[in-house]
């Protein structure tokens, strides 16, 4: 593991915040240095495990991301926590690339954030659980990425960093205007031109056209940035001038922090804000931007939000309610669904391959251990109701991560910075539809893609080969993920109709783009048991 870490020093808080108590409290934490006990797999504040542990440890470490682990005995009804291992930082920003690695950043090798120009890990599930499995790099680009957005390229597959954090007079939680480049193929991260507005948690959300539309964040301290702007990868950055607006952007009722927005129809962005206002921004030209007359039930900022399948939201609101809201229409429609088992601050909600939502992490009270979820839970599309599951070991609160996985798991990591505990650790979430139903926590035998292509065709077949005794039941497309700040805007899923014959799978693509939007994608083939396989990763380009 390369490890090179420019060193990191103390702040003095940053100046005073906007806002309610909740947030001024978290970004002023950010300033300084929290006197928590680092977590590194094995128990805040212990630097080695027991022997039981370590033996748990050793195993999981020299285990590819393939191969999943025997579990419990009701494995095959609600997963399978594997046991926590090290991670080199906290990754509060986690993005799944094309060759099936993993990037982060979030904090220097000691869990502390910003202050620096950090460091960033790239994870090979494929190299295992272990410490030689990481790649950590220096950020040489001057730019403090800490806090920052993040997501993946349609074409290239590099990843699009804008914003962060800025220190002034020894003060941080100012912002920049930075935009970075990560290219998986040299691991070098590229300084590229910046946006006309410094932003400071921003969010990108990918259009069908290939652009992305940066939305929020904040200029200063006291100052939402107001004005979306749209990176294009060839023509570089214009400013969406006619959609500027104090209200969709609000500063006090926190509209501004990493706004939820995705694409709609139209080639249009929804916007849900979490005072449970809705906004419709269609990014051509200078931009224009609409309020729907609709208002949705209210929500921290600090709950999930996930797009299940196309045109459709699954949104965790307060009090541990649910909601879902269609946007296929004119007009978003707002069903409510089940509730939740306990509020849950700063979890995350993950789409699985199956098109359950896995949510994961939070507590009670916001970012402190006062009822903390340990217990997953996971949303059936179809039933409307949630079910608990595994239990995993770590708490997952502020700056915590969930990524779904090309093997079908999930990694949960990090937390803190500030927070109760230093999350240097992460833990792999294996869920049901990789077991035995039988009890016996064994993994259950998974189908199998020999072969697929590399690039295919919005509103064209494509061919895919299976392992000669596989009966495929469906396969699903789904969209790589980018997750921060309980938000994962890029990920999607699309189930998507084939035909059988001997080992190849024909399979067709919609073609329309908002449907399914062009990019890199997992592919998933289920057999008849539900099982799938590990995923094929593929470049989804328009015609």
């Amino acid at each position: 593991m390369l490890i090179a870490a420019p060193g990191t020093a103390a702040a003095p808080p940053a100046p005073a915040l906007g806002g309610d108590a909740a947030v001024a409290k978290l970004l002023t934490a950010e300033a300084e240095l929290a006197p928590a006990p680092i977590d590194y797999g094995y128990g805040p504040g212990i630097a080695r495990p027991g022997k039981r542990l370590a033996r748990a440890i050793t195993n999981a470490q020299s285990m590819s991301a393939p191969n999943v682990p025997v579990g419990t005995a009701n494995a095959g009804t609600v997963g399978f926590y594997g046991p926590a291992i090290p991670w080199p930082i906290i990754p509060s920003s986690a993005t799944l690339m094309p060759d099936g690695r993993v990037m982060s950043f979030g904090s220097d090798s000691k869990g502390r954030p910003g202050g620096s120009f950090l460091i960033y890990d790239i994870w090979d599930p494929a190299r295992g659980l272990g410490t030689d499995a990481h790649l950590v790099l220096p950020n040489m680009t001057a730019t403090e990425i800490f806090c920052g957005g993040a997501s993946l390229l349609q074409g290239n597959g590099q990843v699009l960093l804008v914003g962060g954090d800025l220190t002034i007079n020894g003060t941080r939680n100012y912002s920049n205007n930075h935009t970075e480049l990560f290219n998986p193929a040299t691991n070098t991260l590229t300084s590229a031109a910046p946006m006309q507005y410094a932003r400071w948690y921003p969010s990108i959300v990918s259009m069908p056209s290939g652009e992305k539309v940066v939305l929020g964040g904040r200029l200063d301290p006291t100052t939402p940035a107001i004005t979306p702007e749209v990176f294009n990868p060839t023509t570089g950055w214009r400013t969406l001038t006619g959609a500027s607006s104090n209200a969709a952007f609000s500063y006090t009722s926190h509209n501004w922090y990493y706004p939820r927005g995705f694409v709609a129809r139209g080639r249009r962005v929804f916007i849900l804000a979490p005072d449970g206002s809705m906004w419709s921004l269609d990014p051509s030209g200078e931009g224009t931007l609409a309020e729907f007359a609709t208002v949705a039930p209210p929500s921290g900022h600090d709950l999930p939000i996930v797009m299940y399948s196309p045109g459709q939201i699954l949104a965790v609101r307060e009090n541990a309610a649910a909601i879902t809201i269609g946007i296929n229409g004119t007009t978003p429609v707002i069903a409510a669904t089940g509730s939740l088992s306990q509020h849950r601050s700063w979890s995350n909600a993950t789409v699985l391959a199956d098109g359950k939502v896995e949510v994961s992490g939070g507590s009670a009270v916001d970012n402190t251990l006062t009822g903390v979820a340990y217990q997953n839970e996971t949303w059936d599309p179809v039933t409307g109701q949630w079910t608990l599951g595994a239990v995993a070991t770590k708490p997952r609160l502020y700056h915590s991560t969930a990524l779904l996985l090309p093997d079908g798991s999930v990694l949960t990591a990090g937390g803190g910075a500030p927070g109760p505990v230093v999350g240097l650790n992460a833990e792999i979430y294996y869920p049901p539809y990789l077991y035995l139903k039988d009890g016996s926590g064994q993994p259950a035998r998974r189908p199998s893609i020999v072969a697929s292509p590399g690039e295919v065709v919005l509103g064209a077949g494509f061919p895919a080969t299976v392992g000669p005794s596989d009966r495929i039941g469906k396969v699903a497309m789904m969209r790589l993920g980018s997750v921060t700040h309980s938000s994962n805007l890029d990920q999607s899923r699309l189930q998507v109709p084939f035909t059988q014959v001997g080992s190849t799978l024909n399979i067709s693509l919609s073609n329309v783009k908002t449907v399914m939007t062009p990019g890199h994608y997992m592919m998933f083939a289920f057999n008849l048991n539900g099982v799938p396989s590990v995923a094929a990763i593929m470049r989804v380009s328009a015609p």
